[in-house]
């Protein structure tokens, strides 16, 4: 952002990690460093436990410094990591997915919108930033992580309801 002849930039640089995850920088000098801890959900646990055994595979894809997603990969439960990604990194990336099956991203910040729009599903909840709420297919209207396990649930199962009465509907023809 320039302002008043002067460049500024913050963000999260790709430069060592040193416990800092948000860098502010003056005409490319450093001027200030924060850490912030990542909050995880109560329920982020059983969320991955119920999407694996539904036989999805979880995969946690981020622009953090990939310590911290190691970090909160474990306490998850999620083995595939994917860290230190830009937004068009993460394209880069569901589209290694697509190649495997079906995608569904789960994203909130604006930095998540380009995937959501390239995963065959893309799946924000009420407290993500606009964009993203913008970008997904299906906005949940809660913060309960429950609940897309419960939206799953109810897609396949309207999924294999249409299959019902297509196979119906030929077999009576």
């Amino acid at each position: 952002e320039d302002v008043d002849g002067n460049h500024y930039f913050l963000g999260s640089g790709k430069a060592v990690d040193d416990g800092f995850n948000l860098s502010l920088y003056k005409n490319q000098k450093l001027l200030a460093q924060i850490a912030i801890d990542d909050e995880i959900k109560p329920d982020a646990a059983t969320l991955v436990a119920q999407l694996k055994k539904m036989g999805i595979i979880p995969v946690l894809l981020s622009g953090d410094k990939k310590n911290r997603c190691l970090k909160v990969a474990q306490q998850i439960g999620i083995t595939e990591i994917h860290a230190e990604k830009l937004p068009d990194e993460k394209l880069k990336v569901i589209d290694i997915y697509k190649q495997k099956g079906k995608t569904i991203m789960i994203g909130d910040g604006i930095n998540d919108a380009p995937a959501l729009t390239q995963a065959d599903v893309g799946v924000s909840m009420n407290d993500a930033s606009q964009v993203a709420i913008q970008s997904a297919r299906v906005v949940l209207l809660n913060t309960d992580l429950h609940s897309v396990v419960k939206f799953l649930q109810i897609s396949r199962h309207t999924l294999l309801t249409i299959k019902q009465n297509l196979f119906w509907a030929f077999a009576y023809n």
